[in-house]
């Protein structure tokens, strides 16, 4: 009999310390997770309302202004950091100082707000508002692993090796690079990791399944978090809060767990229902599969769409390849082999890009715009941390596949001859999969 169960307990706890005294030990022992979950809570927010289809770019975007006038108020104030160091721009990281700092914020708030929880529970276990936050966190790591498990699947994420990562010195690839560049370079295993994460999200849909869904993407999880620390991948405190998520939705089930594993007889499993009439379930269920259906239907048309728009922007231009430069003119003057600004290496890639990487392994990065009736190419500068020309100039291409360029770049006069290189040229490209081999090839 607990406290809840009996009149008599309950009016004595309201009375002698002795009651209040195992409400406070209650207590304590539920904040923990209380504050976990309420954490996670806002950590997911405000999912699923930001997946409507009208409403959705409304919800992220209010979302994403409260804590952009929080955050940093928050840093600078409590944190003693820059506020200019605070900043929430799109820069592909979500390691930035701004999101670092949020999370801060958000463990603050939980701390608070698990705080009032417990001290309004009064000892009592309100299971319910904890079935909601799991449930919660269920549909969103679900919606997070169809969307990074299709777009591997669809080959999007991991490309194979560009050409001017093919020239580029082995030792001048970031950790980062050096992982993208061995993931790219086998689609089928790239493919296998993706259909992994999509089994896993596709298991997390339904109550039935949650539990194996939720074992198979601790796994997958655990690997992707080594991999985003041990290759500095900027990715890190969000695999690390995913993999949060698959364990907190296998705590429920953790005794069963412990039994399997060491061979004990496993308690009846009690399904946990979020309304505890018929008819509420039944709408539930409606619900929710409609929610898995729509989550399915919104990540596939998602990653399909990011395929048509890297299709449209991929047509191969006359001029695209890897050219390996032969001499090089600057105002007049040639520059000699081996000096570090000259040329080694052009390569115009499928997206319009303009690599040119010198002999000291540095790299100059530009948008190029190809006229093929005029024979002009036009240098855009782009947003990078790299040099970045900018000119025009006139190109002949021969069958031969010799390249002359003339013409200004950045304000100088220059004159270049470059040969195309067939891709096949390099081992990594030509090298294929063998089923017998009498001894290892490796380099």
């Amino acid at each position: 009999m607990t406290e809840e169960d009996s009149p008599t307990l309950s009016a004595m706890g309201r009375v002698l310390p002795g009651g209040s005294d195992r409400r406070i030990l209650s207590g304590a022992r539920a904040f923990p997770g209380r504050l976990l979950l309420v954490y996670l809570g806002l950590y997911v927010a405000p999912f699923p309302f930001d997946h409507l289809p009208v409403l959705g770019p409304l919800v992220s975007g209010g979302w994403r202004a409260l804590w952009g006038a929080v955050v940093p108020w928050f840093g600078e104030h409590v944190m003693a950091i820059d506020r200019a160091r605070i900043v929430d721009l799109p820069s592909g990281s979500g390691d930035t100082t701004f999101k670092w700092v949020r999370i801060a914020v958000f463990a603050a708030v939980a701390v608070v707000v698990a705080g009032l929880w417990t001290l309004r529970a009064r000892g009592r276990d309100p299971a319910r508002a904890r079935l909601w936050i799991r449930i919660l966190v269920r549909y969103n790591l679900a919606a997070y692993m169809l969307s990074y498990g299709l777009a591997k699947v669809l080959v999007l994420q991991f490309q194979p090796p560009t050409l001017d990562r093919l020239v580029q010195r082995f030792g001048d690839a970031s950790p980062m690079g050096l992982l993208w560049t061995f993931m790219g370079y086998s689609p089928a295993y790239t493919i296998f990791t993706g259909a992994l994460e999509v089994l896993g999200g596709l298991l997390l849909l339904s109550r039935r399944t949650a539990l194996a869904g939720a074992l198979l993407l601790v796994g997958v999880l655990a690997n992707v978090v080594m991999l985003n620390l041990c290759y500095d991948v900027p990715v890190k405190q969000f695999s690390i809060h995913l993999l949060a998520m698959s364990l907190v939705l296998l705590a429920p089930q953790r005794r069963r767990l412990w039994g399997l594993a060491s061979g004990a007889a496993l308690p009846a499993s009690t399904p946990e229902e979020p309304f505890p009439s018929p008819r509420g379930r039944r709408r539930w269920r409606i619900f929710a599969a409609a929610l898995g259906l729509g989550l399915i239907a919104v990540q596939l048309q998602r990653q399909l769409g990011f395929r048509a728009r890297w299709a449209a922007t991929a047509a191969p231009s006359p001029l695209s390849g890897l050219y390996d430069v032969d001499s090089l003119l600057r105002r007049g003057e040639p520059v000699e082999p081996y000096m570090g600004s000259r040329w080694r290496w052009i390569v115009f890639d499928r997206r319009g890009d303009l690599t040119i990487l010198h002999e000291d392994g540095a790299e100059t990065t530009a948008y190029a715009v190809v006229d093929e009736a005029a024979q002009t190419i036009t240098l855009k500068p782009r947003r990078a941390p790299r040099r970045s020309p900018s000119g025009t100039l006139r190109y002949t291409l021969s069958p031969a596949g010799v390249l002359d360029l003339v013409g200004e770049l950045s304000g100088s006069d220059v004159e270049v001859r470059a040969r195309r290189v067939d891709p096949e040229r390099f081992l990594l490209t030509r090298q294929r999969f063998r089923w017998v081999q009498e001894s290892p090839f490796n380099r």
